[in-house]
Parts: C-alpha cells; sequence; structure tokens
C-alpha cells in the first residue's frame, strides 16, 4: 500500500510540466521518509523471534486506518480474513497503537477465555478505556468480580424470573402509544370501495395460492427448473431477509403461549421457556449481527501458543469474526437459517455474541429475556416489511443500519 502511494504521487510529479523545485524535494522527502518508516517498523516486526506472522503497518496508526474502514464498510470480517488468509489464524498487527496478536479460531476464543487472570486479563486500547474508565468494562482482577458479583445480583435468571412481567407489561404500553394504530385505518364496511377491493384481492390471493403450491410440489419433485419463468425463479430464490416459513413457526409459536394465558395475563418465565423456536431465530440473528465484534486482551507475562511467543504487554484480541460468519463452522453463513441451533447446536466456542469464560456478559440472559418479550408482542400484533431490503448495516461500533432500519408494519386482520 505504501509504496502504491508514494508511485502514484511520483507519477503525477513526472507529468507535471515544469515541476517547481520545493515541490520536488517536498515530495522526495515524503517519499523517502515514508519509506524509512514502513521498513524501520515492519523490520521490527520481524526482529521479534518468535512472535506469530503479520505486520505493524504504520507507526503509531499501524492498520487501524484498515480495520475502522472495514467496519464502516460493513463487512468488519474482511480485515481478520485476508490476513488469516496470509497468515493463518493467530496473527500479528497494531491496532489504536498497540502490538496485537490476534487469535482467529474457536481454539484461540477457548485459550482467551480460560486463561484469564492466569496468562492474560481484560484490557482494552488507552482510548476505549479513557472513555469508560472506571467500569465493568475495564475493570480486572478482585474489581472486575466484585462488579460482576453485584450485577449479578440483578442478572441472573433466579432474579430476572420475577421482572419478565414488568418487562412484558412495558412492551405493551410502548407498542400501544407508539406502534398500534397510527396510520389511517380504511373503512371496512360492506359496499364500500376498501371492502369489495378486499375481496376481490382475496380471490386473487386463494388463485395464486394454488398456483404457486401446484408449483412448489414441482420444484420439489423435479418436474420444473428454477429458470424456466419468474415463478420458478422467484419460489428457488426467497428473500432470505424476510424469511417467511420462519415468521410464521415463530407467530405460532407465541400464539400458543398467548392462547395459554388468561386476559391481561402477563408473561411469566416459564413462558419464555417455552419459546424455544422463537430463542433459535434470536440467537441467529446475533450470530450475523452481534451487538459486540469482540475484545481485548493484555498478556500479564511471555507464554507460548500454537509455537509462537506472545510477549508480556501485548494486547490480544478476539472477534465473532473468526467464526460466526465462517463458513468453516456455519455452512452457507450469509443466509439466515435458525435451524443451526437445533439439538446440540454449533460446535464450542464458534457462536460467541457475549464472550466466553469470567468475563462473559453478565447480561446475557437479561438480553435473552427482553429479546422473546418485545418478539412476542411484536409478532402477535404484526407482519412487516422492510422499506430498503438492501440497507447496509455498518459497524459503530455496534450495528448500526446507515438509515435506521425503517420497516412498513401491517396490523394483523
Amino acid at each position: 500500500m505504501v509504496w502504491n502511494e508514494a508511485a502514484t504521487l511520483l507519477y503525477k510529479a513526472q507529468h507535471l510540466e515544469k515541476p517547481p523545485f520545493i515541490s520536488t524535494v517536498l515530495l522526495a522527502s515524503f517519499i523517502g521518509l515514508a519509506a524509512f518508516l514502513y521498513l524501520i517498523t515492519n523490520r521490527g516486526t520481524r526482529a521479534l523471534q518468535g512472535i506469530p506472522p503479520g505486520t505493524f503497518g504504520w507507526p503509531l496508526i499501524g492498520e487501524t486506518l484498515q480495520f475502522l474502514g472495514c467496519q464502516r464498510r460493513g463487512s468488519p470480517q474482511d480485515f481478520y480474513r485476508c490476513r488469516a488468509q496470509q497468515y493463518g489464524n493467530v496473527f500479528t498487527t497494531s491496532l489504536v497503537g498497540h502490538p496485537t496478536v490476534v487469535f482467529y479460531s474457536p481454539q484461540g476464543n477457548r485459550f482467551l477465555f480460560s486463561n484469564e487472570n492466569k496468562l492474560v486479563v481484560n484490557s482494552w486500547p488507552t482510548s476505549v478505556g479513557n472513555l469508560f474508565r472506571s467500569s465493568l468494562i475495564t475493570a480486572v482482577g478482585d474489581d472486575a468480580k466484585r462488579l460482576r458479583r453485584i450485577l449479578m445480583t440483578f442478572l441472573r435468571p433466579e432474579a430476572l424470573q420475577k421482572f419478565v412481567g414488568r418487562v412484558d407489561s412495558m412492551t405493551k404500553s410502548h407498542l400501544a402509544e407508539y406502534w398500534i394504530g397510527k396510520d389511517e385505518i380504511p373503512i371496512d364496511l360492506p359496499g364500500t370501495r376498501y371492502n369489495k377491493a378486499k375481496h376481490a384481492a382475496n380471490v386473487i390471493r386463494q388463485q395464486l395460492g394454488s398456483n404457486i403450491n401446484e408449483r412448489k410440489y414441482a420444484l420439489e419433485v423435479g418436474k420444473a427448473s428454477p429458470e424456466q419463468d419468474l415463478l420458478s425463479f422467484l419460489l428457488s430464490n426467497v428473500d432470505e431477509q424476510e424469511n417467511p416459513r420462519c415468521y410464521e413457526e415463530v407467530l405460532k409459536e407465541q400464539l400458543d403461549i398467548a392462547s395459554s394465558k388468561k386476559a391481561g395475563q402477563l408473561l411469566e418465565w416459564e413462558d419464555l421457556q417455552r419459546m424455544k423456536y422463537s430463542w433459535r431465530v434470536g440467537q441467529e440473528a446475533l450470530r450475523l449481527y452481534p451487538a459486540a465484534q469482540g475484545s481485548f486482551r493484555k498478556a500479564i507475562k511471555d507464554f507460548t501458543y500454537e509455537g509462537f511467543t506472545i510477549p508480556k504487554g501485548w494486547k490480544l484480541h478476539w472477534t465473532v469474526n473468526s467464526t460466526h460468519r465462517n463458513s468453516e463452522y456455519f455452512s452457507n453463513p450469509e443466509k439466515f437459517d435458525p435451524s443451526r441451533f437445533e439439538g446440540d447446536g454449533p460446535p464450542p466456542y464458534t457462536f460467541v455474541p457475549f464472550g466466553g469464560g469470567p468475563r462473559m456478559c453478565p447480561g446475557n440472559e437479561f438480553a435473552r429475556m427482553e429479546i422473546l418479550v418485545f418478539l412476542h408482542n411484536i409478532v402477535k400484533n404484526f407482519k412487516w416489511n422492510l422499506v430498503n431490503p438492501n440497507e447496509k448495516v455498518i459497524i459503530d461500533p455496534m450495528p448500526d443500519p446507515v438509515s435506521g432500519l425503517p420497516i412498513k408494519l401491517v396490523p394483523h386482520e
């Protein structure tokens, strides 16, 4: 990259009719300084015997710009994937001013999670630490244990049970105030144009439904080709973001739970345990768009991992991108498929939206409760469509839809 930029500048300078002398001197100085700093920085990488392969990038900033650029483009996995292909599943880089070793595998996740306070401790880059100062995110050792113990008093499953009804009540109030009945509702009386249009639409749906079912069967038994016409193509390439079958399964499960409740009765902890398919949907959403991309540790002593020397004081980084969208662990990883979590689910340390080990997010059960209660209430009341199905989701530093993820709500009749 450095040589490409330098060559571009040199090319432009050569094609000036009369390049000013001072410009030529400055240009030559810039190219020389860039080359010197780049060589010195990466010579330092090679001089450290036994460390994982990789590059420190530019002095001071390292590869931070490339790292952030991939996140802003909505493809954070690209930063790791290309380096893992070049250097292997343990590689060296430099992020936010710190020499960093990236662990890019389930085995690496397990190693870091299980060696907390033994070989490594929680340690974010200085810029992040200055933002959060003394908090659970930055605390280590006894301070971290104390803060976690306080939080778990309220976040452990036994404590959360009494909050399910309250969360359900707040969700219902929120939907009633901001969601339900906000759009203009057409007058549906016999003889009105809307009523006639609705009946006509139902007739069309029945006819199309019959044709669609026939074509689905023909595709399944091989009597029709996915490319023979538009209908076959659409049925063979269902929009994975909408997942109609997934929605229907969630709706059925939630309506079964709702029908078992008395009028006005709120959800209880036992109801959440029945939402098995709904939680698989939640897990698959967390696989594709986890709230956090990973975390950092610091080596508290020299140690060896997979034959490489990890120097004391270096940052260590694990990331969900090593596994969540990796076809080695999740087949067809870009596809939304809740069935991945049936039975025993994914292999250990491949699904890590909440981290793992002693530093595992203490709010994981609270997050599960919120997701399921919200899903129960919204699915009972609405269908919805994305206004922009191809909307980009960037990482900043959490998933952030660039247009705010507008949706079109369709209340159930």
